[in-house]
């Protein structure tokens, strides 16, 4: 729902997800893609500690707009989360 964008809500839930799976289950390494021209997603990625890995083209039967412009992908491994576990939160708006 477009009134509950910009909210940190998406980074919110992200950064649960990456803890449970990094200090939970105990996994190496977290991927996430989306399309290219989702930048909203994009700085999620960027501000949960993700670093961008590669861009993908693929062919779609019925490709959304932007679909040309590929997919994107982002990784973070255990000992990069570690870091970004570590750092403290930055004060509220």
């Amino acid at each position: 729902m477009r009134r509950r964008w910009r909210q940190g809500l998406a980074t919110e839930g992200a950064l649960l997800l990456l803890d449970h799976g990094f200090n939970t289950i105990g996994l190496q390494n977290i991927w996430a893609e989306t399309m290219a021209v989702n930048l909203a997603s994009r700085g999620v990625m960027r501000r949960i500690g993700m670093r961008h890995v590669r861009t993908e083209a693929r062919e779609w039967t019925d490709p959304l707009p932007g679909a040309d412009r590929g997919e994107v992908f982002y990784e973070i491994t255990a000992t990069e989360w570690k870091r970004v576990a570590e750092q403290p939160e930055p004060p509220p708006p």
